[in-house]
């Protein structure tokens, strides 16, 4: 990292576009202080597996971590004293963690996709997903259909395979999830299904949808769910103009 310095800051600069800047003393709440902030370009069309060195760091920026700023006296900062890099740092590990998914190879992830709220959300729900233990996916029953109770219903043992897309800087994505369970039926149509565990079969790189939905989303067909902090809620978002190839499969036994 390049040193950097002028009358209102100094820091240090990666080139392909991460800063961590440290303010002179300002007056903030009435106390002076000195504003730490960790910064991702978000014009910066760098890729990230283009800079292994600047992944390493952002990864190994735990809470516990400080830095040693050189020809400073030997001044010392911690890691959470810096605005913003805690975000990144996560972001980071949720990259890393997704490297081993099938399918990541062709997925275009750049240092502004940092900076970007959206683009966190997903990548923190694909680091998820690497995971076996944590099961992104709802494993009990899914509804494609809201007005249908699952006492209504028929069942047949099959597998089911769901897409969920999640949107970067460059792209969409789809994960494709797939696992074995029951389908549900519902005067002869395909309703729902009850699926214990899910695997990501691979990934799909489309054209990149604009929205103001949020990201990542479940596509069920007639319903859709939204992936925010953990958490799935309703939505009726669309997924632009390859939707009809982005829906729930299903094959019986």
């Amino acid at each position: 990292m390049l040193r950097t310095a002028n009358e209102h800051h100094f820091g240090y600069v990666y080139p392909a576009g991460f800063a961590l800047t440290v303010s002179t003393r300002v007056e903030q709440d009435g106390q002076c202080a000195h504003l730490m902030r960790a910064l991702a370009d978000p014009d910066s069309d760098a890729l990230l597996a283009d800079h292994p060195v600047l992944l390493d760091f952002l990864t190994t920026c735990r809470p516990e971590s400080v830095f040693c700023f050189h020809g400073r006296d030997g001044l010392t900062l911690d890691v959470t004293h810096f605005d913003s890099l805690g975000d990144l740092a996560r972001c980071a590990a949720a990259y890393r963690d997704a490297q081993s998914l099938d399918g990541w190879d062709a997925v275009p992830v750049m240092v502004k996709d940092l900076a970007s709220s959206e683009s966190q959300n997903s990548l923190l729900f694909l680091g998820a997903a690497a995971d076996p233990q944590t099961q992104p996916i709802p494993r009990g029953l899914l509804l494609t259909a809201p007005e249908v109770e699952e006492q209504d219903c028929d069942t047949a043992p099959g597998s089911v395979s769901v897409p969920v897309v999640c949107n970067l800087a460059h792209s969409s994505l789809v994960v494709w999830f797939s696992g074995h369970g029951s389908v549900l039926f519902h005067d002869g149509d395909v309703c729902g299904f009850k699926v214990p565990a899910f695997r990501v079969d691979t990934i799909e790189v489309l054209p990149r949808v604009p929205s103001r939905s949020l990201f990542p989303r479940v596509q069920l067909g007639p319903r859709t769910l939204t992936w925010d902090e953990g958490r799935w809620q309703e939505s009726d978002a669309d997924t632009g103009p390859w939707a009809d190839d982005v829906r729930t499969r299903f094959q019986l036994d």
